[in-house]
């Protein structure tokens, strides 16, 4: 395997080394075939740093940079303190400023802190691990689903954050299905937070997605992907008593209002998960849900099912509930919804 277009910045700085090769040849032990492609831009590929992988068919990482956690503070006014990331390598080989063990830890906390709550907003399915729990040596798990795990690792220029799955050949065909709906998910949570993460390029190689204004298109595309997931799994839940991640019909059709919902819904509104469940079980008959059942799945996926069930979440919960709700459209002329006459008087995009 040949490494193209290398751009050696060992430390951060932007400041790369002139004289050294632009290509590697490297041998064929170090391909990897299983490993997420990253997005990035040209020039966005940095060498130099071991990194540290995943080997699940359904799984994959991010990076979050060791200069968005770590804190630095004067050495002689320990108040003064600032993270690494605003320094030059030349600040910081200064002398001036030495590590700040606490304010890094507290740092990192408020990191994951932040990530975890988005994420579980997203999907309601994975919960916080309320005691340490390792997988292996160096993998600490922060969060935990029926299918997979997410933890975080050591890996020396920054910490990694995996999506692992869970070790049942059982539930593969439920996490082919759902990993890269987590993954997007990671990458949305991490980016509310962090400038910019690491996506893997190989053993020494990483890549760079920034936060960037979302498109219409992303939007429209990540919004539908995680209602439809939702409403299909509360479906689910109707008929078989638990939905793909396992949970009981309640807390599926939670997760779905969620979805949809603009704010955060802690307890369903009384009634709905009565009249929800019947309108569900409806719908599975008269499209004929349980009949060539997709391949590991309880129900055939059918958007004109999911669609029904979705319409009337939304018609429910605004008449009946005064709850307001965000599924993401086009017009004929594909003019996303906000920029139409008939966007929602709550909205909150700008066009």
């Amino acid at each position: 395997m040949k490494i193209h277009n290398i751009y050696w910045d060992t430390d951060g700085d932007g400041e790369a080394l002139a004289s050294l090769p632009k290509e590697v040849e490297l041998p064929s032990r170090f391909d990897q075939p299983r490993f997420i492609k990253p997005t990035y831009k040209k020039g966005d590929i940095k060498m130099g740093k071991g990194n540290v992988c995943v080997s699940g068919p359904y799984e994959g990482l991010f990076y979050i940079d060791n200069d968005y956690t770590t804190v630095l503070r004067r050495e002689d006014d320990c108040e003064d303190t600032i993270l690494q990331k605003n320094l030059s390598a030349k600040e910081v080989s200064s002398g001036d400023w030495l590590f700040d063990d606490e304010g890094s830890s507290n740092e990192t906390e408020d990191v994951l802190e932040c990530f975890m709550e988005n994420f579980t907003r997203r999907y309601p399915s994975f919960e916080r691990v309320e005691k340490d729990k390792w997988l292996g040596r160096n993998i600490w798990v922060i969060l935990e689903s029926k299918l997979f795990y997410i933890g975080v690792e050591d890996n020396d220029w920054s910490m990694a954050v995996e999506l692992l799955q869970k070790d049942d050949s059982n539930k593969a065909g439920l996490q082919k299905m759902h990993y890269s709906a987590y993954l997007d998910g990671m990458k949305a949570a991490l980016l509310e937070r962090l400038p910019s993460i690491g996506t893997y390029a190989g053993p020494w190689t990483h890549g760079t997605i920034r936060r960037e204004p979302m498109k219409d298109d992303d939007l429209l595309t990540e919004a539908g992907d995680r209602i439809d997931n939702a409403v299909f799994d509360f479906i689910c839940a109707v008929v078989t008593g638990h939905s793909i991640n396992g949970e009981e019909p309640k807390e599926a059709l939670l997760a779905a209002v969620n979805e949809l919902s603009v704010e955060h819904i802690n307890v369903l509104p009384a009634g709905l998960l009565s009249d929800a469940t019947k309108e569900a079980r409806e719908a599975v008959g008269e499209h004929s849900l349980q009949e060539d059942a997709d391949d590991g799945l309880p129900l055939r996926w059918d958007m004109a099912a999911i669609g029904d069930i979705s319409s009337y979440l939304e018609g429910t919960m605004a008449s009946r509930f005064n709850i307001n709700s965000c599924h993401p459209w086009q017009d004929d002329t594909e003019c996303i919804c906000y920029a139409t006459d008939e966007r929602c008087h709550y909205c909150g995009h700008t066009v």
